[in-house]
């Protein structure tokens, strides 16, 4: 029998239910900014401070002139930090680009709203990409769902408040609208495939990571003959190692200079995959709380309850669907505890750490699905649904209000933040300083300090250093033979006086930055080059993203032959 769509999105245009929940979804993220988000105290955001502080550096960096920037010359305690290496820039960039159109904004009151607008962008995202698999209305009802999600809703923006990984909601349905725009095409895939990846990966690796993976899979899922399915797997595959390419800029000395921080950190207990599966006890769980750790299990069983109740509707829709269907359990299996063995013999994995970061594209695709399905279930059914996400969303509200600031001011929880510091995270935290026993620079404190004035050189005068983009200026007419300055060694660094360029080794001692100085030298430029890791990385981006350029070109021209009106 013919289904007729209007017919069947009948009841929601009556009840106006699908964009009554979208703008919950949005009213949501309103709220969460107007109470505020703890970056302090019992309910403070995981990663509040972490957000703040790399907010406050890399508007720092670009105010002195450097983008991007890779060194932060305040980074813990002002000894310095190659965060900028390691961590993408693209959702501190977009936010800063927000502070130079509200000058007078503060930190917390930028990334309250740059989380807002992050919400906006994966609703549009999303919303985009359903339209290419069903009617308007169900696709607005997916795009409010994906919003309501529990791990979209209140894990990531509030309660980690992992804003990288809240940039990448937006992107997300982006990969997975050019995984199906490719069609199963080599050129077309790198060309629509290939930005996508190069944009999450500028944005956060390990859902790049995650999403690279899960997409391919996603691809040869759409194909019924086992040939065909392996055919567009590779595909997909390739077309995210081509966006890898074209961002490799970024990525290159993110892989490469690990040995130069404190990778140990990224996979101690706390951080690996083996105690952070979902539905047992794990380390979120002790680290949050009870109420925490419930949270995040229903973050798994909320969208997969979607997922499986409308899978048989979805399939009966579009036969195609099996690849939103097979790909979210998938990335559910990847949760639990029965995938252990893929977390531990696929290496690119653990640098994911939490296998619950595969719940942004659990999320994703249950909405999807349910998205899909809606037009061919029964009106009780339907109802049902509708019924459901508004209970979702009243629960979304009373948990954020619960564990909101209690609306405080933006300002105040800025200032509250940088009092306390502890801003920075001790992986970033370079190898040398690392085995001189640095790890609790992470943790301020006045022994940080009275511990660096034992090693730094007393002769350099206070007052003569001052600090740049490009540069620190030291005052040395006093000072001869080895000098230790207040810099972390991290390679790349390269002391100028005059015209003379003095090589820069780690202080055995210290793990800080020193050169050995001739006499004479009246003033010390510390300034870093780029590293062959950068170079490399912008060489092959440069090649990537001619070659993108002249394929799109090519299948343009190709279009406008086929199709000259």
């Amino acid at each position: 029998m013919r289904i007729r769509l209007d017919a069947a999105a009948g009841p929601l245009r009556r009840a106006g239910w699908p964009g009554f929940l979208l703008f919950c979804s949005l009213a949501l993220a309103i709220l969460q900014a107007l109470a505020g988000i703890p970056l302090t105290g019992y309910h403070a955001a995981h990663d509040g401070k972490f957000a703040l502080w790399t907010l406050v550096q890399f508007q720092g960096e670009l105010t002195a002139g450097t983008f991007p920037p890779r060194w932060s010359v305040h980074g813990f305690e002002g000894f310095g930090s190659p965060i900028f290496f390691f961590y993408p820039p693209a959702a501190f960039a977009a936010t800063s680009l927000l502070g130079t159109v509200l000058p007078n904004a503060s930190a917390a009151a930028l990334l309250d709203l740059g989380q807002f607008a992050f919400r906006i962008g994966a609703t549009v995202t999303c919303f985009f990409w359903l339209r290419t698999w069903t009617d308007l209305r169900s696709a607005l009802l997916g795009a409010a769902l994906y919003g309501l999600m529990p791990y979209t809703a209140l894990i990531n923006p509030q309660i980690r408040l992992a804003y990288a990984e809240c940039a990448a909601a937006m992107v997300i349905p982006l990969f997975f609208a050019a995984i199906d725009a490719a069609l199963g095409d080599v050129r077309r895939t790198i060309v629509f495939v290939g930005p996508a990846t190069a944009l999450l990966a500028i944005v956060h690796l390990p859902s790049t990571v995650l999403a690279g993976g899960l997409g391919a899979i996603y691809a040869g899922l759409g194909y019924r003959r086992l040939v065909l399915a392996l055919r567009g797997s590779a595909l997909a595959a390739s077309g995210v190692a081509f966006g890898l390419g074209m961002a490799a800029y970024f990525v290159v000395p993110a892989v490469t200079l690990l040995n130069d921080i404190s990778p140990a950190a990224l996979t101690d207990m706390v951080r690996s995959p083996e105690t952070n599966f979902l539905l047992i006890a794990n380390e979120f769980r002790t680290g949050h709380g009870a109420l925490h750790g419930l949270l995040l299990d229903l973050s798994l069983v909320i969208p997969l309850a979607a997922c499986l109740a409308t899978a048989p509707a979805a399939l009966r829709a579009n036969p195609r669907s099996r690849a939103i269907v097979g790909t979210c359990l998938i990335a559910a299996v990847l949760t639990l505890p029965v995938s252990g063995f893929v977390w531990r013999y696929l290496p690119p994995l653990r640098m994911v750490q939490f296998p619950w970061r595969a719940l942004l594209v659990v999320s994703l695709l249950a909405s999807t699905c349910v998205a899909v399905a809606l037009p061919v279930l029964k009106t009780v059914i339907r109802r049902v649904i509708l019924c459901s996400a508004a209970i979702l969303a009243v629960g979304n509200f009373a948990i954020a209000l619960r564990l909101s600031d209690g609306f405080t001011s933006a300002a105040s929880r800025t200032q509250q933040v940088l009092q306390e510091g502890g801003g920075d995270a001790p992986e970033y935290l370079p190898a040398d300083a690392a085995r001189q026993g640095w790890f609790d620079v992470a943790h301020p404190g006045p022994g940080n300090v009275t511990r660096a004035a034992a090693f730094v050189s007393p002769c350099l005068r206070k007052g003569g250093e001052t600090a740049s983009a490009e540069e620190l200026t030291f005052d040395v007419h006093d000072c001869s033979g080895r000098l230790v300055l207040p810099q972390f060694y991290f390679p790349g660094w390269v002391a100028v006086t005059g015209t003379a360029a003095l090589p820069v080794a780690p202080d055995p001692h210290s793990g800080l930055a020193s050169a050995i100085l001739g006499e004479g030298s009246r003033t010390l430029l510390l300034r870093r080059k780029m590293l062959g890791a950068e170079k490399l990385g912008a060489a092959i981006s440069i090649v990537c993203i001619v070659l993108w350029a002249a394929l799109a070109f090519q299948i343009v021209g190709q279009r406008q032959r086929q199709h000259p009106g």
